[in-house]
């Protein structure tokens, strides 16, 4: 035997396959409001909330995650569901593992995810799931798998809605209250001050958007999109099976 050599310790492969079969042991739980809620009590009893989940459809492993509180980002992905056609929210579940400091900071979710989809391919990280806006540069670009597979839902009710109200608040209101993106250009004052007639306007997203693209100046466009609903001047060149509703 030499007197030198290497020893390789592969770090991030051992914490990440001892997490993942953390994770395999736990039970699901359902992703609803209740369960989200016992999550953040029992977070708050254990003074932690740095985690690592995955989220199952029909107990089959889709979207492994990693989040600084997992309460908060389960919350958001189950405000997205809930505006997708094509899936039964009722059938979405979860395992979550919380995570202290030190174990959080050796956490490699890019590891974790490589791991995990040996097992699992049709999961659907890097397919267009996730809880954030994929930005205006997106918007003419081909839509990922999973926005293909549940594109959103036009109809989705916009509640507390009054008949007369501004541009600008109604635009307000869809953006908080839609559970996709509803992303729109800065609104010069003389169109967000525009007052508008809803009376026998339903209540329904794309109903509401073409009613309010009426009182916009030539120039304005919006587009349904895949994952949610955009409204800008100018125009774009977007892929083929998007609703462009000139103003």
């Amino acid at each position: 035997m030499p007197a030198w050599g290497v020893y390789n310790f592969h770090f991030l492969d051992t914490v990440s396959e001892q997490l993942l079969r953390g994770l395999d042991q736990l039970e699901l739980a359902v992703l609803d409001d209740g369960c989200i809620s016992e999550l953040h009590r029992y977070q708050i009893a254990q003074g932690a909330s740095k985690g690592i989940y995955v989220l199952y459809y029909r107990e089959s492993p889709k979207y492994l995650g990693k989040a600084d509180n997992v309460k908060v980002r389960l919350e958001q992905h189950f405000k997205k569901l809930v505006g997708r056609q094509n899936i039964d929210v009722s059938m979405i579940s979860f395992k979550s593992l919380l995570l202290d400091q030190s174990m959080s900071t050796a956490a490699n979710e890019d590891t974790l995810i490589s791991l995990y989809s040996r097992n699992h391919p049709r999961l659907w990280n890097g397919k267009g799931f996730g809880p954030k806006d994929p930005g205006r540069n997106r918007d003419t670009t081909e839509p990922g798998e999973f926005d293909r597979l549940f594109p959103i839902r036009r109809e989705f009710l916009v509640d507390n809605i009054q008949d007369s109200l501004t541009l600008g608040q109604l635009f307000k209101a869809m953006k908080r209250r839609l559970p996709y993106v509803f992303r729109y250009q800065q609104l010069p004052a003389a169109i967000s001050s525009t007052e508008l007639d809803l009376a026998g306007v339903p209540r329904q997203a794309e109903a509401l958007l073409r009613n309010a693209m009426i009182s916009f100046p030539e120039g304005w466009h919006a587009a349904i999109l895949s994952y949610g609903m955009v409204v800008y001047e100018g125009t774009k060149v977007y892929p083929p099976g998007v609703d462009v509703i000139q103003s």
